[in-house]
C-alpha cells in the first residue's frame, strides 16, 4: 500500500511494480511505510508506554518505549512476484538455526538423522509442541507461503502423512 501510512510487516515486506521490486526482511523491526517509490522501515518509535489517557495524563514520570541503543539486522534484496525466498530469509533472521556440539558417545543411533522433514519448500513448519491436554500427542503448525493450493508430505518422529493446504493456509 504505497500511501505513506505505517503498517505492520511481520518479518518481511516487498514493494513491487510490474513484477519487480525491493524486499526487506528484518529480525526485529516490524513496521514500514511506503510511497510510490520509497519503502521505509520504522527503526525506532518512542511513544509513551501504555499511553491510554492522552496528553492530559502525561507527566515527567511517564516511561517511553524504544529508548537507548538498538541492534537489528536488515536484509535488502530484489524481489519478483514470488516472495518465498524473502519470507524464508525473514524467518531465518528471527530464529536462526542453533548448533549444539556434543562429545563422543556410544549408542545405537546413526551418525545423522532427521526428526522433521517437509517435501515442499513453500510449506513452513513453524511450531512443534506437546499437546496441552497431557495426551502425549504432538502439534505441528504449518503454513503455505507461496499463495498456492498444495499437498505436502510431512515426516515427524517416524510418522509420515500428507497435508493439503489452501493458499496462505495455516494448519
Amino acid at each position: 500500500r504505497p500511501d505513506g501510512r505505517e503498517y505492520p510487516m511481520q518479518t518481511w515486506v516487498a514493494l513491487r511494480e510490474n513484477g519487480y521490486g525491493l524486499g526487506i526482511a528484518s529480525d526485529s523491526r516490524c513496521a514500514y511505510d511506503a510511497t510510490e517509490n520509497e519503502l521505509r522501515i520504522t527503526a525506532v518509535r518512542s511513544p509513551i508506554f501504555a499511553d491510554h489517557y492522552g496528553e492530559k495524563a502525561r507527566c515527567e514520570d511517564s516511561r517511553f518505549t524504544d529508548q537507548g541503543e538498538h541492534y537489528f539486522t536488515l536484509y535488502l534484496g530484489a524481489v519478483g512476484e514470488d516472495t518465498l525466498a524473502l519470507q524464508q530469509t525473514g524467518a531465518l533472521l528471527v530464529s536462526a538455526p542453533r548448533v549444539m556440539l556434543s562429545g563422543d558417545h556410544h549408542g545405537t543411533l546413526p551418525q545423522t538423522g532427521s526428526v522433521l522433514s517437509c517435501d515442499r519448500e513453500d510449506v513452513e513448519v513453524s511450531v512443534v509442541k506437546n499437546a496441552e491436554d497431557g495426551s502425549g500427542a504432538w502439534i505441528l503448525r504449518c503454513r503455505e507461503c507461496r499463495g498456492e493450493a498444495v499437498t505436502a508430505k510431512i515426516s515427524f518422529a517416524g510418522v509420515t502423512f500428507d497435508a493439503a493446504f489452501k493458499p496462505q493456509q495455516i494448519r
